[in-house]
């Protein structure tokens, strides 16, 4: 990655810092730093965002021009690693949608930030706060009508691949699961 590029990015991140704040950033409202990977033959943008706990949409965006499956060997890719904490409070968990990343914020340790899957594109997630009402470890799915409508074939009951589950009283789930190259884009 030419310096140029990483300094443009760090200098627009600082001017969005700056416009979501209504003041100059300060150096608790960023976490991370923006990073680069070089690519090899093999490599995909799926495969690199899930390498490096970044979400697929927020990797091709930092990258324009760049083919996402088949983007050479010697690329220089952008890693947009550097994130700018939500405006809320901070404490528990909040969900920024819009960059569809999870802040994790707890008594005494630095925030925590994960890319998330949101759940079928169009469908309105609910928004506000909400509190976990119920956590089921190891929990299974019963694929619903629409999903079997789309997929006869799929198994009935099923083996999630999170280990945990937690429900929230407006009806979301969050799901803890492996690293996917759904995370940071519509999961269905």
């Amino acid at each position: 990655m030419r310096p140029i590029a990483v300094r443009h990015c760090l200098r627009l991140t600082a001017v969005l810092a700056a416009f979501v704040l209504g003041s100059a950033a300060r150096a608790q409202d960023l976490i991370g730093k923006l990073g680069e990977h070089v690519t090899v033959a093999s490599d995909t943008l799926a495969d690199i965002a899930v390498a490096h706990d970044l979400g697929y949409t927020e990797l091709v965006a930092a990258n324009p021009g760049v083919d996402p499956w088949l983007p050479g060997e010697g690329v220089r890719l952008v890693l947009p690693s550097a994130h700018l904490l939500p405006a809320a409070a901070r404490r528990g968990i909040v969900i920024n949608l819009a960059e569809l990343r999870l802040y994790r914020f707890g008594k005494g340790k630095l925030p925590e930030s994960y890319p998330i899957g949101i759940g079928t594109d169009g469908v309105q997630m609910p928004l506000g706060t909400s509190r976990i009402v119920r956590k089921r470890r190891e929990p299974t799915w019963i694929p619903p009508a629409s999903v079997l409508a789309e997929d006869p074939e799929l198994p009935g009951q099923q083996r999630l691949a999170p280990e945990e589950t937690f429900l929230f009283d407006a009806g979301a789930r969050l799901e803890g699961a492996e690293a996917s190259t759904a995370s940071g884009a519509a999961c269905t």
